[in-house]
Parts: structure tokens; sequence; C-alpha cells
């Protein structure tokens, strides 16, 4: 609970450095606060300790992360999180990241995107279709002209 409002107390000061040093903390729920509050100071620094948390224990903190990581924007985050996609076995968390790389907008995350329109997750399977909608809009492709 201490560190949780460390935490907290951090994001509110603009202690941002702080912050990065709390994704390491041992209790998940601090580095989960640290990670929300990077993320919404949009803290470049902090993008390469936010895709360490993507191989966290805790589902929650590397779903913080990867949040974090869409509201930064880096593409440097979109290999990390195509790799972190094809490991995941809860479907809440695929959504997630799959969300999260449609807002990317990086065509690199096609190919791991439409691999999920087989996921046996109805949730999942919609999600990454509206992820590659959101990369590649059917609408905007041009049809071939006739002869």
């Amino acid at each position: 609970m201490v560190r949780r409002r460390a935490a907290r107390e951090s994001a509110k000061t603009g202690d941002l450095a702080r912050l990065v040093l709390l994704l390491q903390d041992p209790h998940p729920r601090v580095a989960e606060v640290a990670a929300e509050a990077l993320g919404e100071a949009k803290y470049v620094p902090a993008v390469p300790a936010l895709i360490e948390c993507l191989d966290a224990k805790s589902y929650m903190l590397r779903a913080e992360a990867a949040f974090a990581l869409r509201r930064i924007g880096d593409p440097r985050a979109v290999e990390p999180l195509i790799a972190l996609l094809e490991r995941l076995t809860a479907s809440w968390l695929r959504a997630a990241v799959a969300t999260v790389l449609g807002e990317f907008g990086d065509k690199r995350a096609l190919p791991a995107l439409q691999r999920l329109t087989d996921d046996g997750n109805e949730r999942v399977r919609n999600t990454a279709l509206g992820a590659i909608f959101r990369i590649e809009p059917p609408w905007t492709t041009q049809p071939p002209k006739s002869p």
C-alpha cells in the first residue's frame, strides 16, 4: 500500500524517472500504477523499461505496459507487442494487445493479427478484425482496373 501510494505521488509530482524505477517493483500493482502514469505522461525515455514489462509474470502489468506504449506511440514497441501477442494464452489480453497494435497502425502487425482471425475466442477474432481494418481499411483499397 505504501509503495502504491509512492507511485501515485511520483505521478502527481511528475517524478517520471522514479516511476521508471518503480516498474521493477516486486509488487505488480505498484508497477501497474507506474506504467499507467508513464503512459499518461507520454514519457518516451520509459519505452525500453515498458517493453521489458511485457514479459512480466503479472498479466495486468503486461496490459498496463501495452496501453502505456500505445499512449506513448513509439514504433520501437510494435515488434515486442507482436511477440507478446504470439505467446499469450489469456484471451482478454490477446484482445487488448490486438487493439493496441491496431491503434499503432503499423503494417508489421498484420500477419499476427490475421492469424488471430482464426482464434477460438469470438472477442479475440472480432478485435483482430477491427485492428486489421484500422491498419488497412478495406474501403481505401482501389478496385482493380478492368481490361
